[in-house]
Parts: structure tokens; C-alpha cells; sequence
């Protein structure tokens, strides 16, 4: 697993994005779940999502300014950056939301801009179907 943070220079939020590689570091993420806030119920919704071993899934949860984002396992490639693109989408949307913008708007557009560039060291490794990036995630790892 890739473990990723970065803050936004638009607003003020910290966003933490785990790449499955492999597998789940669970206890990793639940605590950092915890740690920003999420209780109850979504926590375990969480942790069921990430114990069921599904190829091709994700979670995004926010919370007062953080982000906990996990791309799951996928099955190629191509099923990877749409995973990708399908949780900057709930970023985009809860951020746009807690910071009361227009969700038709530009700016909520801009957001998930910023985290596709800040998400790219990574994300690259993960996305490419040449193989040529194996090497690097073995680094990484």
C-alpha cells in the first residue's frame, strides 16, 4: 500500500490517499478514520468495505478540513484511474459542499484539479499498463 498526503492550496484541507497495491493496511486506515473524526456507523461501513476484498472500489470520508481517500485493488489499469477519478469526485463534492460552493461551479472544478496534480507522483505508478513503473512502486513500497 502507497500512502499519500498533501494539502490543498485553495482551501484548508489536508487530504490522506491510500493506493492499494497488494492489499489493505486496514488498522492503518481505520486509524486514520479515527483520527479525523469518523465514528459509528461510517466506521464500520468502512471497515466492511475494506475487509471484503472487492476488486474496484473506495471510500472517501471527510471531516473538519480532513480527507481519508483509499483506491482500492482494480482489475487493469484503465479500472484503476477510473477508481481514481471516481473518489476525486466524492473530494470534489464534499469539499464543495463544506465550503459552501456552487456544485455546477468552476471552483468545485479547480479543486479536483489540484488533487489530480498532487495525486500524479503516485497515481502514475498505479495507471500505467507498459509495466515500465514497477521498479518505482517496488521503491515506494
Amino acid at each position: 500500500m502507497i500512502r499519500q498526503s498533501f494539502h490543498l492550496d485553495r482551501f484548508d484541507w489536508t487530504i490522506t490517499i491510500f493506493y492499494a497495491v497488494h492489499g489493505y493496511y486496514v488498522e492503518d486506515i481505520m486509524d486514520e478514520l479515527k483520527r479525523i473524526g469518523i465514528r459509528g456507523k461510517k466506521l464500520a461501513k468502512a471497515e466492511e468495505n475494506l475487509t471484503a476484498g472487492e476488486v474496484n472500489s473506495g471510500l472517501t470520508y471527510v471531516n473538519n478540513g480532513e480527507a481519508v481517500c483509499v483506491i482500492g485493488i482494480a482489475s487493469s489499469a484503465a479500472q484503476y484511474m477510473d477508481s481514481i477519478v471516481h473518489e476525486v469526485m466524492h473530494l470534489c463534492k464534499f469539499i464543495g459542499r463544506a465550503e459552501g460552493l456552487d456544485p455546477y461551479g468552476e471552483e468545485v472544478c479547480y479543486i479536483g484539479g489540484e488533487i489530480a496534480r498532487k495525486m500524479w507522483p503516485k497515481s502514475k505508478l498505479l495507471t500505467s499498463e507498459c509495466g515500465c513503473y514497477t521498479k518505482r512502486i517496488d521503491k515506494v513500497l
